[in-house]
């Protein structure tokens, strides 16, 4: 229960460092919060973009999701993001403060998405919304890119 907690909590810092918001902030069609604030640069290092693309890392990805560097090849997100996904084009965007400033992270393309095997699509929040993505290759961490810090509970 205690690592369900703490995942959950990681999930909600992703989403909301990827986009930043205010909870009673409107939508627009894109499905964008208005009115969000930026977090300042450098404050959520672990916090990636999910983006997918026909060529992944070799071309410019569309964000479809947020996610947590776990470790250097694990990234945690939400397993509805991996549903219907083609590993093939998915790729991980780390070291990015601004999702539309691609040259100054690094690209990593997904090997394996694995969404929990209990999660129910369009359950009523009752099954387990996470999953993990497997990188082809390691993450070089850097300033900007570093991994979930975890806080042991007693």
């Amino acid at each position: 229960m205690k690592h369900t907690l703490i995942l959950i909590i990681l999930l909600t810092v992703s989403a909301l460092s990827i986009q930043p918001s205010k909870s009673d902030s409107p939508k627009d069609d894109s499905g964008r919060i208005i009115n969000g604030h930026d977090v300042p640069e450098g404050k959520y290092p672990f916090v990636v973009s999910l983006q997918e693309s026909s060529s992944p890392c070799h071309s410019k990805g569309e964000h479809f999701c947020g996610g947590s560097v776990i470790n250097d090849n694990t990234i945690l997100t939400a397993a509805h993001c991996l549903l219907k996904m083609d590993v093939k084009k998915v790729s991980v965007l780390v070291g990015v403060h601004h999702l539309d400033d691609h040259g100054s992270g690094s690209c990593y393309r997904a090997a394996k998405l694995v969404p929990h095997p209990e999660f129910v699509s369009g359950d009523s929040g009752d099954t387990p919304d996470i999953g993990v993505v497997k990188l082809e290759k390691a993450i070089v961490f850097e300033k900007h890119n570093k991994k979930v810090l975890f806080v042991v509970l007693s």
